[in-house]
């Protein structure tokens, strides 16, 4: 049996007054309760790619090298502030700063728990702040 004209337009206004749901995307990068935890993790690649070109195209003409090299007087200078001293401290401080953000991050652990994801943590912490001085030291 054909439909009438008047439930087809019945069924079109109704379908405009109650629309489909519209699917949630789901977002690029989302929080769990692991995110949470771990994210001053990220803090040594990301202060890595920032601090890299700033290394060398404002520390190193500034500070230079590290390298021994004489003075007007003809001795050799060995010990002095250079660009690699600049970087060794920020990557203490850049490993002190990631390690006391992961043990506030982490409170709400139970012990065995925390324990464990705190070695882990550091140990990875401190692979990170090796790829950072690998990126920032000069010879």
């Amino acid at each position: 049996m054909k439909e009438k004209y008047a439930d087809t337009i019945q069924k079109k206004v109704d379908a405009a007054k109650n629309p489909p749901p519209i699917p949630k995307k789901e977002p690029l990068f989302f929080l769990t309760s692991w995110n949470k935890r771990l994210w001053p993790l990220f803090l040594s690649p990301l202060f890595t790619l920032i601090y890299a070109p700033v290394n060398r195209y404002v520390s190193l003409p500034l500070l230079v090298s590290g390298r021994p090299f004489e003075d007007e007087n003809g001795l050799l200078v060995g010990e002095y502030f250079s660009a690699n001293s600049l970087a060794r401290i920020l990557f203490y401080l850049l490993i002190l700063t990631t390690e006391i953000l992961l043990f506030k991050t982490t409170k709400g652990l139970p012990r065995l728990k925390r324990s464990f994801l705190l070695i882990a943590a550091t140990i990875l912490n401190l692979m990170m702040g090796v790829l950072f001085l690998e990126f920032t030291l000069w010879e």
